[in-house]
């Protein structure tokens, strides 16, 4: 009978330091496809982030009027994307030092440099409500066909 309880209690323990293993492994592989998913999102909104801004940018282009609500808006999406990146990027070193590596990483990395690139690109390119007067007057002079054509 010892030998059968030694055996027994070996196996329980096994048994539970196994699957106790196997549950964490399971939880952290699980948390890993989450955080696969959370970046897809990011590279998603990305995307359309940049069409929409182009959308806008391409009406103008074609001689719609220049929408400064619009451009506002495209400005503070931008911003808006960038205020998730650090706990992600937190959350991301989290997986790598797990021995888990997202499989969209890099495209998402790539997305976050870009949208900071434009961010940075808009916060030296703000303007003062004087520099906004002469652009909107000039692109309603273009519009108007006052101005001369640059050859």
């Amino acid at each position: 009978m010892g030998v059968a309880l030694r055996a027994a209690r070996q196996h329980v323990v096994n048994f539970t330091d196994e699957s106790e293993i196997v549950i964490k492994n399971h939880l952290e592989a699980m948390e890993c496809r989450d955080c696969e998913d959370i970046l897809q999102l990011g590279i998603d909104a990305f995307t359309w982030l940049i069409r929409a801004d182009q959308c806008i940018r391409g009406a103008v282009f074609s001689g719609m009027e220049y929408d400064a609500d619009a451009d506002e808006a495209i400005r503070e999406l931008f911003k808006g994307w960038l205020r998730p990146c650090d706990p992600m990027n937190k959350w991301i070193d989290t997986q790598i030092k797990r021995g888990y590596h997202p499989e969209n990483l890099e495209e998402f990395r790539k997305c976050e440099r870009e949208v900071r690139s434009i961010v940075k690109s808009l916060d030296a390119d703000a303007m003062t409500d004087a520099m906004r007067d002469l652009r909107d007057r000039a692109l309603a002079e273009d519009r108007d066909g006052k101005t001369a054509e640059f050859v």
